[in-house]
């Protein structure tokens, strides 16, 4: 009897999961130009451009705080802080990643930020990021931006 349940049970969920609309290729590739238009905006220092890819409640994690950065008005006010202490600033992504899975999509990768502060010499930053978006009206915006630094370690082989 308990096998016979978890065999129905089994196949509903499966049933169930394989309803879910997957992600068309469109979809992907809207998820891309958005991914794209966003860190563009970032690096030509387009607030407004940089806003329209996040969602009203975006959370972001960042480079420069362990606090999280809340809502579309608190990404506003870090990006504006950030153009405010750098020179410029390029983000660079290298071999970026994109999956969809229904209304949800992600983009993660390796990146390498270059910042100079002015007078400054630039610094760089290697990391990784991940990016989580939702389909909504029509348009991909980002819910969540977490970025993880990599630290340079020194490894002893014994």
């Amino acid at each position: 009897m308990r096998r016979r349940a978890f065999e129905v049970a089994s196949t509903a969920v499966f049933i169930l999961l394989a309803s879910v609309p997957g992600a068309l290729a469109q979809d992907l590739g809207e998820l891309e130009k958005t991914f794209h238009a966003g860190i563009r905006a970032l690096d030509t220092r387009d607030l407004e451009a940089a806003s329209a890819t996040v969602d009203e409640n975006v959370v972001v994690f960042s480079l420069f705080s362990p606090f999280p950065i809340r809502g579309r008005s608190g990404f506003r006010d870090a990006v504006t802080e950030y153009f405010e202490n750098y020179e410029r600033a390029t983000f660079a992504p290298s071999s970026p990643q994109f999956r969809a899975f229904g209304t949800t999509g992600l983009a993660w990768g390796f990146y390498q930020l270059t910042a100079k502060i002015e007078g400054g010499p630039p610094a760089y930053f290697n990391g990784r990021y991940l990016f989580t978006y939702v389909w909504t009206e029509g348009t991909w915006l980002v819910t969540s931006m977490h970025y993880s630094p990599l630290q340079h370690a020194t490894m002893r082989i014994h």
